[in-house]
């Protein structure tokens, strides 16, 4: 969640280290910073806020020095202030950290007995103290290290400097992603590669438990900081632009405007993927899996409950769909003859991590969906299928979210013709489809953009909101849901609309609003009989559907939002539009922080 960048080479570091900081402002932060080492001493600045505050900080302090590491930092141990904000700073050592150190509090309190002062709530500090003492009993810097790191429980990646070692960066990484990038006079480390895509083609992605220390021209790796190894470096030309919004008010919002050409883009892919059928050999192909089993967090998790609908539907294929961050704990067998497929937009959620590292140790096939190539889930799985979003800078996912989607009915399709539980001729229909789709959802968010105002302002005034759906609509319920409380921290929840009698309808009256999701395609007549029941309680509904399905539900209401219609299986497309601009139009009537919702980040590297 939090961005680090580490620079060495011949000029000034800090320019070099806010520039990279700026690539990584889409993961969300709350302060930042940045250390450089000169003439024998730390020269460091933090501010609280955006870069821009640390930008005009260091216009009227200048720091000077080749070699640095900044940081941004979003909070886990102590609030956003001064005192928690990256780098942290002892005697010898200056330090940044992604991560958590689990073990911090008995440490902290360790520490403390032996009169070690603290300055900060962070979990952080711990590490910088115990790495003073390393070096102050005469350990080199790794062995200090490596000498720290088995004290801690976590995860972390970490970039230091050492006043006794000043011309080499280390940098040590656990269970939160480091890359190092090779420049051709300088070195560079970021906790994403995208961060030092301007100066470098060439990457080194670190491996669990690899301490390595970085100088301009030299690099030098050793696997849990005693043995030393050669990691492969990668070729990879990344944008180096930093994005921009456009036109628009908000990356939001222009991600939104994207999806028609990325959801084309990823269809293209997926046809020619099918069409060679090379590399990926028995994992596309239906008859080698008995069992598919979807794994992800949030929007992603999601996306893997809407698949379930088409791939059992299409290819009869048994789906199970698990939250990442509870699946190991249930300590389940691993079904040796199904497959473990992990969905992630970043390739870097810690809890989807953990999840594949549980399946792999006990032998489980693997393979994963994700938006970033060369992440480490993409490098952890024996088969990687990609969408193509693109970089995706806010919080709240839109695109990533539907090439998803897009992605998971290609599979299902190419799963259904190969088992021979759709025929050829419907195949081929269901592919027109596909095609036909980026200008269908072109179609949707025309129609939507100029209607969803009205809606907006008036759920904009609730404190409570239900969404639901039924069939494939009701994922979408749930992610409607999970938009409208992470954009304007209202209080909403999704279900199924079968579901009402079950519990919920206990919660009706004139102050709960109902976003319902209906189509002439899934379940209508079941679905209107359960908003019927909304209706004679007294609670407001709000409906999103096609002509047809508003038509047979104006006795239920007359707020109405219609959306053009394209197939059975895809026209909840259109749906997925609606709750992205309906949440998307409550956080401008309330004023929210669109593109960085509050509490929130956009790589989620902790569990």
């Amino acid at each position: 969640m939090c961005g680090i960048v580490g620079y060495v080479g011949k000029k000034n570091a800090a320019p070099f280290l806010l520039d990279g900081l700026s690539r990584l402002e889409y993961r969300g932060y709350d302060s930042s910073g940045l250390t450089t080492y000169h003439n024998g001493r730390f020269h460091r600045q933090r501010t609280l806020g955006k870069l821009d505050a640390l930008a005009r900080a260091l216009a009227d302090n200048p720091v000077p020095g080749t070699i640095g590491i900044g940081h941004t930092r979003w909070a886990t141990h102590g609030e956003p202030s001064l005192e928690n904000a990256h780098p942290h700073q002892g005697q010898h050592v200056s330090l940044v950290h992604n991560g958590i150190v689990e073990n911090a509090t008995p440490l902290r309190q360790e520490l403390e007995k032996q009169g070690v002062i603290f300055t900060s709530q962070t979990d952080t500090e711990v590490i910088v103290h115990l790495l003073d003492q390393a070096i102050s009993i005469g350990l080199p810097p790794r062995q200090a290290l490596t000498h720290v790191m088995k004290q801690l429980k976590g995860a972390w990646g970490i970039g230091v400097l050492f006043l006794q070692d000043f011309n080499r960066l280390y940098c040590v990484r656990q269970g939160s992603p480091l890359v190092i990038g090779l420049g051709s006079e300088a070195s560079f480390l970021g906790s994403d590669a995208i961060a030092l895509s301007p100066w470098c083609q060439r990457f080194i992605y670190l491996e669990e438990g690899d301490v390595a220390c970085i100088e301009a021209t030299r690099l030098s790796i050793w696997a849990g900081g005693e043995n030393p190894v050669v990691r492969p470096v990668e070729h990879t030309v990344l944008q180096g632009a930093v994005a921009t919004k456009g036109d628009f008010s908000h990356f939001m919002e222009k991600e939104m405007y994207e999806q028609p050409a990325v959801i084309a883009k990823t269809i293209a892919q997926f046809q020619d993927l099918f069409s060679r059928k090379t590399e990926n050999g028995s994992v596309v192909h239906r008859q080698s899996i008995s069992r598919l089993i979807l794994i992800g967090c949030g929007t992603a998790f999601y996306a893997g409950l809407t698949a379930k609908y088409w791939i059992e539907g299409l290819a009869q294929l048994p789906v199970d769909v698990d939250i990442a961050s509870e699946f190991r704990y249930r300590q389940g067998p691993i079904d040796p003859d199904g497959l473990y497929l992990f969905i992630s937009q970043s390739g870097e959620t810690a809890d989807t991590l953990a999840a594949l590292r549980y399946v792999t140790e006990r032998g489980g096939r693997t393979a994963c969906l994700v938006n970033v190539r060369s992440s480490t889930l993409d490098r952890s799985v024996e088969t990687s299928f990609y969408t193509d979003a693109g970089t995706e800078i806010g919080v709240a996912s839109t695109k990533a979210f539907t090439t998803q989607l897009i992605a998971l009915y290609c599979l299902a399709l190419e799963w259904g013709q190969a088992h021979g539980s759709i025929s050829a001729e419907d195949a081929q229909k269901k592919w027109n489809d596909l095609s036909a789709l980026p200008a269908y959802m072109t179609a949707s968010i025309q129609r939507v953009a100029e209607k969803f105002g009205s809606f907006s302002k008036a759920l904009s005034q609730a404190n409570n909101v239900l969404f639901v759906g039924r069939h494939l609509l009701y994922p979408i319920a749930l992610e409607g849901a999970l938009k409208l409380k992470e954009l304007s921290y209202i209080h909403a929840e999704g279900y199924g609309a079968g579901e009402l009698k079950h519990g919920p309808l206990a919660l009706i009256d004139a102050d709960m609003p109902t976003v319902a999701l209906i189509s002439s395609t899934y379940l209508l007549d079941k679905t209107l009989s359960n908003l019927a029941e909304i209706k004679a309680r007294g609670g407001p509904l709000f409906l999103i559907g096609d002509a047809a399905a508003l038509e047979k539900a104006a006795h239920l209401s007359n707020n109405c939002l219609e959306l053009p219609i394209l197939s059975e299986d895809l026209s909840l497309f259109s749906h997925v539009i609606g709750v992205q601009f309906l949440a998307f139009g409550v956080a401008l009537e309330k004023g929210a922080d669109i593109d960085q919702p509050r509490n929130l980040a956009k790589s989620v590297t902790v569990e």
